[in-house]
């Protein structure tokens, strides 16, 4: 058999088991989201439930008084008893969602490794085809080569392309997710949290005017803390970036506010000829991804020092950022998530059709440009 004929084989077969996993990914993730949002239903419910019965208990407590002769039976009204076979159902349902959603968990993560390998070996594939010059095309197409030459740079296979595409679509919709879910854990919830007490305060107003201040005391603490989460989410979705500066200003506030966040670490800085205004988009982006390879540098390099230097070339923004850490793994292509932020970046300077190179030498050094309009 030909080497062309063993390759196509090898990369038709590693092709089928990667849509089998990015199936199975998909049906698990869909899985994981329905028993989760099932589960965070039944912890709203069982909230609601707790608070009620307590209300009920209150009320009955309340009308007892020294001269009542003393309860011998010790019996939940029928209220309560209703509400607490109802707690007990729930919970019971609870426990079975947070087993599935472990187990879930476990299934996802397996089939992310497995997919990573997938494809490392999908990768591994192409380089050798391209090492040993040999072209797969379909009959009835004309022979080209996969990879063509254009003034040093490559054209990508349109196997590259959707592999880019797909990347784009996950992450758009991880962060869809993740916003989705801060809005409902941490946004609604605390909501719902506060309405429920808010019920309680009047029931209970004129009875316990000491129980109903420490709970309206809880309602406020409860509103502060929605609020610093909805800063941090606009914040998170830049928001708050001023378009307005030159780059020159931009990455100058950018450095100046990392200085003060983290004093351990020594920043040189060197700037030439920024004293543009490329569009919103691209400054927006260049603020992303500073702030991506910053958030990199703080979490996991462990560096004392950090150079960083942004200049135009030629139409293009160029940004050049190096740490004296303990350098990005070897292996991050394949062990990193998707979702991570080196891959992020990668992606983000895809779609402006940039360049990007991440070396290993005296730490960790990132270079990359893209063109300002």
């Amino acid at each position: 058999m030909s080497k062309t004929k063993s390759i196509k084989n090898i990369k038709e077969a590693n092709e089928e088991m990667l849509r089998y996993f990015n199936a199975l990914y998909s049906e698990h993730h869909d899985e994981l989201q329905s028993a989760k949002s099932r589960l965070f239903e039944i912890n709203v419910k069982l909230d609601e439930l707790v608070k009620t019965k307590n209300i009920y208990s209150l009320n009955a407590d309340y009308r007892r008084n020294l001269f009542s002769p003393l309860n011998t039976e010790g019996n939940e009204n029928e209220k309560e008893l209703e509400i607490r076979h109802e707690i007990e159902n729930l919970t019971e349902e609870r426990n079975i969602l947070e087993d599935k959603i472990e187990n879930e968990n476990r299934n996802i993560k397996s089939i992310e490794t497995r997919l990573s390998k997938l494809n490392l070996s999908k990768a591994s594939l192409q380089n050798l085809q391209d090492e040993l010059g040999i072209y797969i095309t379909k009959s009835s197409e004309e022979k080209k080569p996969i990879l063509e030459e254009d003034d040093n740079e490559y054209v990508e296979s349109s196997d590259t392309l959707r592999q880019h595409g797909k990347n784009i679509l996950m992450m758009s919709t991880f962060d869809k997710t993740y916003n989705s879910t801060v809005m409902d854990k941490r946004i609604r919830s605390e909501i719902a949290s506060n309405s429920h007490k808010l019920e309680m305060i009047r029931d209970v107003i004129r009875t316990d005017p000491n129980r109903a201040k420490v709970t309206v005391d809880e309602v406020l603490s409860n509103s502060k803390n929605i609020m610093l989460v909805i800063d941090d989410q606009l914040k998170r979705n830049y928001y708050y970036f001023d378009d307005k500066k030159s780059i020159k200003s931009m990455v100058e506030d950018f450095v100046l506010d990392a200085q003060d966040k983290h004093p351990l670490i020594v920043f040189d800085t060197e700037f030439t000829n920024l004293n543009i205004q490329p569009p919103y988009i691209r400054m927006l982006m260049l603020y992303k991804l500073l702030d991506i390879f910053f958030d990199n540098i703080y979490k996991h390099s462990k560096a004392s020092h950090v150079r960083i230097s942004v200049s135009e070339i030629g139409g293009k923004i160029d940004v050049f950022i190096n740490d004296n850490g303990i350098g990005i793994p070897e292996n991050h292509d394949s062990k990193s998530p998707w979702y991570s932020g080196i891959k992020r970046a990668k992606e983000i300077i895809y779609l402006l059709d940039g360049n990007i190179m991440l070396t290993n030498e005296d730490g960790t050094t990132v270079r990359f440009r893209f063109d300002i309009n």
